[in-house]
């Protein structure tokens, strides 16, 4: 079943963790695509997860940096608990990496530095990722990368935000 959230048409499931599902789905006020992260119903009332679910959102809200993803929106109303983030046109460093086989020097060094420019900045705002892996960076066409799912996300004391 479809969910249904005010102002966003649902398109189609991008991808599902255990704690959420992925929708690309379309914002109808500016008509433009967005991926909406939604916490599933069996979580909804577990006021932990939820409350993680929640912080995680914001602190992707706060963060500006061209190789994180963008939240935009929160909704936490009843029993939906969702953000909204900028959609990448593209796949996942681990789905490039396996169908690109071999790489050069020159794209592994840019796709690296790249990765740890984002992991330097999370870490300048206080936060540390705990769950770097390829299929949590989005490439897209011309190979820049967005690091996503800050859902187990340790803030640190050394927040300079």
């Amino acid at each position: 079943m479809t969910p249904q959230i005010p102002n966003y048409e649902i398109k189609r499931v991008l991808g599902e963790g255990g704690m959420a599902v992925v929708y690309l789905a379309n914002n109808i006020k500016f008509g433009t695509n967005v991926a909406l992260k939604l916490l599933k119903k069996e979580f909804i009332h577990n006021s932990n997860i939820r409350a993680r679910f929640i912080a995680e959102a914001r602190n992707m809200f706060r963060m500006s940096h061209p190789q994180i993803i963008k939240v935009t929106d929160l909704i936490d109303e009843g029993d939906t608990v969702a953000f909204v983030m900028e959609y990448i046109e593209g796949e996942t460093l681990k789905d490039y990496l396996d169908s690109k086989g071999k790489l050069n020097e020159e794209e592994i060094g840019g796709l690296l530095e790249q990765m740890l420019s984002a992991l330097e900045y999370a870490h300048e705002q206080g936060l540390v990722h705990r769950d770097i892996k390829p299929s949590n960076f989005m490439v897209n066409p011309q190979s820049r990368l967005k690091l996503l799912d800050f859902g187990i996300a340790k803030q640190t004391n050394t927040a300079s935000a």
